[in-house]
C-alpha cells in the first residue's frame, strides 16, 4: 500500500503525520482517496508560488452552473483520473453531478487498482 501525508496535515515529533503502512486495521483506501481528493479540488489557496498551475477543477464560485461548466469540470476529472491509470493506481468507473440550487456536486466513482475495491468521492465543483 502506497503512503501519503494525512490530510489535513498533523505534525507529530516534528513531521508531517503519514497514513498508515499497514493494512490490517486501516481503511485501505486513505491514502488515494486523499491523493484523488488533492487532485480534484479547485486548486485554489494562499500560496503565491503554486507548485502546478494546472492541477485541480476551475474554481466556480462565479462560474454559472451550466452544461458547459459540469463538461468542463468532467473533462478535467477524466483528465486527471487518466494520469492515475496509468500510474496504475485508480481507473474512473463514473462521474454523477447534481445541482443543488448554485453549488454543483460530483460524486466520482473509481476503482482502486491496488487493491480492486470500488470507492466514491464527493466533491462540489
Amino acid at each position: 500500500m502506497q503512503r501519503s501525508i494525512l490530510w489535513p496535515p498533523v505534525i507529530r515529533g516534528g513531521r508531517c503525520a503519514m497514513t498508515p503502512a499497514t493494512t490490517a486495521t486501516t481503511d485501505r483506501g486513505r491514502a488515494l482517496r486523499q491523493v484523488i481528493s488533492l487532485r480534484v479540488q479547485d486548486g485554489t489557496s494562499s500560496n503565491p508560488w503554486p507548485p502546478a498551475p494546472d492541477l485541480g477543477t476551475r474554481d466556480a464560485t462565479f462560474t454559472a452552473n451550466t452544461v458547459a461548466a459540469q463538461a468542463l469540470s468532467e473533462a478535467t476529472i477524466r483528465g486527471h483520473f487518466d494520469a492515475l491509470e496509468a500510474a496504475r493506481r485508480a481507473r474512473l468507473v463514473a462521474i454523477r453531478t447534481t445541482a443543488d440550487g448554485a453549488q454543483r456536486l460530483v460524486v466520482i466513482e473509481y476503482e482502486d487498482l491496488e487493491t480492486g475495491d470500488r470507492q466514491e468521492l464527493e466533491v462540489a465543483a
